[in-house]
């Protein structure tokens, strides 16, 4: 008869709190939600996925470090499935934003080859439209040692391109 008394009082006190606005049991799944939500908002603001580390949005949210924390947390297979699939119906948003810069480096110069003829940028040279595609040219034969061989392999295969300018 306690035990019953206990319980019923406990279950009282559940519903209770349950009545309170806002009041949730799960903070940190509730945080992650409205983090989430302040990113769709922010993304759809700037029409990108791509913050800063330092970025705060109007509500205060890290959303730089949020994302980099969640791509983390993906690659070591600590994400859950839920989380992954919301993450990935946001448009534009990647998991690995350096290979998505690297390959758009990479059509830029495939398009330059395509108007003059060759691969060899001037480090300084800039597109119309701002790109600097010479500086990601230059960051690339730079990096010879430790650029990754299938990118090695497509960057030697173009018209032109050579790995130290003289």
């Amino acid at each position: 008869e306690r035990l019953t008394r206990y319980r019923e009082q406990a279950q009282e006190k559940i519903e209770k709190l349950e009545e309170v606005n806002g009041w949730t049991w799960g903070l940190l799944e509730t945080q992650w939600q409205e983090t989430y939500e302040d990113f769709v908002i922010e993304a759809g603001k700037k029409n990108s996925t791509s913050f800063a580390q330092g970025f705060l949005s109007k509500k205060g949210y890290n959303l730089g470090s949020w994302l980099n924390s969640q791509r983390r947390r993906y690659f070591a297979g600590k994400l859950s499935k839920d989380r992954i699939d919301k993450l990935e119906r946001v448009s534009g948003f990647e998991w690995d934003p350096n290979k998505v810069a690297w390959d758009y480096g990479y059509s830029r110069l495939v398009g330059y080859i395509k108007i003059h003829g060759t691969a060899d940028v001037s480090s300084n040279y800039v597109e119309n439209d701002g790109y600097t595609l010479g500086s990601w040219v230059h960051v690339q034969r730079s990096n010879k040692s430790s650029i990754e061989g299938y990118r090695k392999e497509k960057l030697e295969k173009l018209p032109g391109w050579i790995w130290q300018k003289i």
